[in-house]
């Protein structure tokens, strides 16, 4: 009887203990899929990072966080969505210092450019924070971004209407480029101009056309100069230079890619240089006229033979600084490149993913200003 009460108890006392192990497994194992559960979410979370990178950044975080919340606003599959998050993948990608370096008197460019005729109202407040973060970082790395070279020079002189624009550093810029970049011989253009029309030369016809440009927009935009740099430009030169353009033909068609593409090019950025990059439309004469034809006549082939998006996307621009914004096949090549962008907010082509960081940028700077320019007339 002793035994059997002893049996009894010890059968009670086992089942006792393997509900109580039992329930401890179990709490154990919801602590186990929570942690499973949390490591999941982590993961995704730091794989979401990796592909995405948005508002990590060392020198952009408040433009993108302030760009987060309107893109909340809007819906994913919009033009003004795909605008922002472009505008989200460049900064990410001059958050680089060395990348930075490397296109900044570009990047300012497409800020100013983003500023002009967009639809989005809360553009301007991004350029010129955006600019003036810009113009901070180059007054501590003149020396790095302007080398005293010849090319260097008309970068600097590109971005001087911003220095002036938003006071930033003026007196830093204006003294490297006197003790520094304003001590460079001077370069005689005319007769590489004169003989660049006589060859047909494209390309450089658009760089001198380009520097001519960023030189005259100086003198217009700051007449009385009164800080003092000289940039001994004769008044007028770029009209003369175009003057000399109005009759020039274009040698080349699809056929004939690489000529094709500079002189497409030459063709788009006289249009820029016309229009002061959209700021007006152009003068009507003869050029303009000529090169307005041009466009509308070349534009099937670029849209569908040649594989250029950057150069698609500056017809597309062009041509809407031309009043054409309406035009239904402008209209279908833009929603041809909405479909190009990617997860990252990117169009750079898988072409140019391991390129240096000027053929990073130029496709989804392109792009970027095409689909946020409206003809304001």
């Amino acid at each position: 009887m002793y035994v059997q009460e002893i049996k009894s108890q010890q059968i009670a006392t086992d089942r006792e203990g393997f509900w109580v192990v039992l329930t401890r497994y179990k709490r154990l194992g919801l602590q186990l899929w929570v942690l499973g559960v949390g490591f999941v979410v982590l993961a995704h979370g730091i794989l979401a990072y990796s592909v995405s990178p948005r508002c990590h950044l060392t020198y952009h975080n408040p433009v993108c966080m302030a760009i987060n919340r309107d893109k909340d606003q809007l819906k994913p599959d919009s033009r003004e969505y795909a605008i922002l998050s472009g505008l989200q993948w460049v900064l990410v990608l001059v958050d680089d210092d060395s990348r930075f370096e490397y296109i900044a008197s570009d990047y300012l460019l497409m800020l100013e450019e983003l500023e002009t005729a967009s639809r989005n109202s809360a553009m301007g407040g991004y350029v010129e924070a955006l600019s003036r973060q810009a113009l901070s970082r180059l007054a501590g790395r003149l020396a790095t971004v302007f080398p005293i070279t010849e090319p260097a020079r008309h970068q600097f002189i590109a971005i001087l209407p911003y220095v002036y624009k938003y006071g930033v550093e003026v007196d830093k810029f204006v003294g490297y480029y006197r003790l520094g970049l304003g001590q460079l011989p001077l370069v005689e253009e005319k007769s590489n101009f004169d003989n660049a029309v006589k060859s047909k030369d494209y390309s450089t016809l658009t760089d001198i056309i380009i520097n001519v440009y960023y030189q005259d927009r100086l003198h217009k935009r700051f007449p009385k100069n009164t800080l003092g740099i000289d940039l001994a430009l004769s008044q007028g030169q770029l009209n003369r230079y175009l003057a000399k353009l109005a009759t020039l033909d274009f040698a080349y068609d699809y056929t004939i890619a690489d000529k094709y593409s500079l002189q497409n090019y030459y063709v788009t950025h006289l249009i820029f240089v016309m229009s002061d990059f959209g700021r007006h439309a152009p003068i009507k004469n003869g050029l303009s006229q000529r090169l307005e034809e041009y466009l509308l006549t070349h534009f099937d082939a670029v849209r569908n033979i040649v594989n250029d998006r950057d150069l698609l996307a500056e017809f597309i621009h062009c041509l809407k600084i031309l009043g054409h914004d309406k035009l239904p096949k402008l209209r279908g090549a833009e929603r041809y490149l909405l479909g190009l962008q990617d997860k990252q907010g990117s169009w750079t082509s898988p072409y140019y993913q391991s390129g240096d960081a000027y053929d990073q940028f130029h496709p989804t700077w392109t792009v970027l200003t095409a689909l946020n320019y409206e003809s304001p007339w």
